[in-house]
């Protein structure tokens, strides 16, 4: 009767007026991670859109294909022998309340539950930096 899968997600907002649009939210984001000297790759949505425009119906086919659906930002940390472990950081908008706008679309409904997804930069910074820390007491973990 109530599934699971929407407790966890903020209420849809009903302004639908975004509290910082995505694209600045990204380059908070980005300069954070380039701050931090961390790893990562990102497809901009510009990227995607020139893809569409410009690219013959065969390329477009297989780069949607591939990259298509994936994580605004995969940020990875080595861990050492070949090992990394990796962050699928999702950037999605939120209203002054909190309230979801920003939602999954195509195949990040399936893929997405596996990621991180984050309605703020303050919230993104957290997971980051949380994330930098798993990744130090794996690394401990795994250097004998």
């Amino acid at each position: 009767m109530f599934p699971k899968k929407r407790w966890s997600q903020p209420d849809e907002s009903k302004t639908m007026v975004a509290e910082c649009p995505e694209s600045l939210m990204q380059g908070a984001v980005d300069e954070y991670l380039a701050l931090k000297r961390l790893k990562y790759y990102r497809i901009p949505d510009g990227f995607f859109r020139w893809i569409k425009m410009k690219a013959p119906a065969g390329i477009q086919k297989w780069f949607f294909g591939m990259f298509g659906g994936q994580p605004d930002n995969t940020v990875i940390i080595p861990l050492g022998d070949g090992l990394a472990l990796a962050l699928l950081l999702e950037l999605k908008t939120q209203d002054s309340k909190g309230r979801a706008i920003g939602k999954l679309h195509g195949k990040q409904k399936w893929e997405g539950e596996e990621w991180k997804v984050c309605r703020s930069v303050d919230e993104a910074i957290k997971e980051i930096d949380k994330f930098e820390k798993i990744a130090e007491e794996y690394k401990k973990l795994l250097t004998p």
